[in-house]
């Protein structure tokens, strides 16, 4: 504490010369004061070290003499023990705060906005934002924004050949901090900002076994809280890596829901979800099949070769460029096709049938034209399925006379 080089002689060197750096005794001296068998203390402030102390003090008898023993503590070791100490109290209360918020939503993505917007205010960023990457990109995908700063365009997407700066960083550290923002452009002028009014920056890397996902980045912490929240955004990135992977899972699992599992086409329920979405005041082609002759080729050549027979209709149905298929049960296929006028279905039905000639597959089609949105889609199947089974008929006809 002296810092007293190694080696320094010191016997025979009043004490307060040695450790008060003094001329005459200390105006405090406790040896009047002390007695064998008891400790005496006292808290003093030693101005030649620069600590504050608790010094307790007793007289020990050696060889015929009474000798001071004192026990010197530095108190400044325990207060900043407990400045660590309540640091570290406050970083584990923010970063359980956030985690218990963001993972009780049963929307990930919920849970993930949430997430951020506990972290931005408890540490009074100004923003607190994801970004997921892809090969050629990184894209902002979740936010939270302090009311005090305009908010960034909703399609905020950066080239990531721009970022590779922060990519060498995450090499070598999953979070690292940037003090001083304008310092740091004037060391990197070609890897110019993409937010504004940027003072002090933290990123840490959202990865989850293995899987990189993106990083998050906090713009503006206070600088005096840019450490500790450095060390809850480090944690606070594991988690927004699982509730990233959960959701994926939850839409990997919406996904399948819509999929006819033999064909790969959507099944009812995507038709659904797509009539939602089509474009108002845009007219579509609906068109329906009903695959022939699939009772007599499972009756005959096996069911494996009945499932070959759906298998090649959706083939097929799916080169139809710019179109969604739908399987809507056994045999019944549904393909729909924006269209600029009603004359696009002839060409539309004169391509079907050339496709299916080609790979000799026989079917019935109806179709009809529908203009978004559409208040009744059952409708618009209802009228498309009679003109299929119209067209069914036909060739049932054509096949009898033939025969």
């Amino acid at each position: 504490m002296l810092h007293v080089p190694e080696g320094t002689a010191y016997q025979g060197k009043p004490c307060y010369e040695f450790c008060c750096g003094r001329d005459t005794q200390c105006d405090d001296c406790p040896l009047p004061f002390l007695s064998r068998g008891k400790f005496r203390s006292e808290l003093t402030h030693n101005d030649f070290a620069g600590a504050d102390l608790l010094i307790r003090s007793t007289l020990i008898p050696w060889r015929g003499k009474n000798y001071i023993f004192s026990i010197g503590i530095d108190l400044g070791d325990f207060a900043s023990l407990g400045h660590r100490q309540d640091a570290l109290a406050r970083r584990e209360l923010a970063a359980s705060d956030a985690i218990r918020i963001g993972l009780r939503e049963p929307d990930p993505q919920s849970g993930l906005t949430k997430l951020l917007a506990s972290f931005g205010r408890r540490f009074a960023c100004d923003r607190v934002l994801i970004f997921e990457e892809t090969p050629d990109t990184v894209n902002l995908t979740y936010r939270w924004e302090s009311p005090d700063v305009p908010p960034l365009d909703d399609a905020f997407s950066v080239p990531r050949a721009e970022v590779a700066h922060f990519y060498e960083r995450f090499v070598h550290k999953d979070t690292f901090k940037i003090r001083d923002a304008s310092a740091y452009w004037r060391t990197h002028p070609s890897d110019a900002p993409h937010i504004p009014s940027l003072d002090r920056l933290i990123f840490s890397r959202i990865t989850l076994d293995g899987k990189p996902y993106g990083f998050l980045e906090a713009v503006n912490p206070p600088a005096d809280a840019i450490d500790d929240a450095a060390q809850v955004l480090m944690t606070l990135s594991r988690f927004a890596a699982i509730l990233l992977r959960n959701r994926d899972l939850m839409n990997d699992l919406a996904h399948a829901g819509k999929i006819d599992q033999m064909t790969g086409v959507y099944n009812r329920r995507g038709l659904l979800e797509a009539a939602e979405h089509l474009i108002p005041g845009a007219r579509y082609a609906l068109v329906f099949f009903d695959v022939n002759g699939l009772k007599k080729t499972n009756d005959t050549l096996g069911h494996k070769a009945g499932d070959r027979l759906i298998k090649n209709t959706a083939a097929t149905l799916r080169s139809i460029p710019s179109s969604a298929v739908f399987r809507m049960g056994g045999d019944e296929f549904l393909l729909l096709k924006r269209i600029e006028s009603d004359d696009d279905i002839a060409p539309l039905l004169a391509l079907l049938h050339e496709r299916f000639d080609r790979v000799g597959v026989s079917s019935a089609m109806g179709a009809t034209i529908i203009e978004a949105p559409i208040d009744d889609i059952d409708a618009a199947l209802t009228k498309a399925d009679a003109l299929m089974y119209d067209d069914k008929k036909k060739h049932y006809a054509t096949r009898h006379l033939n025969s």
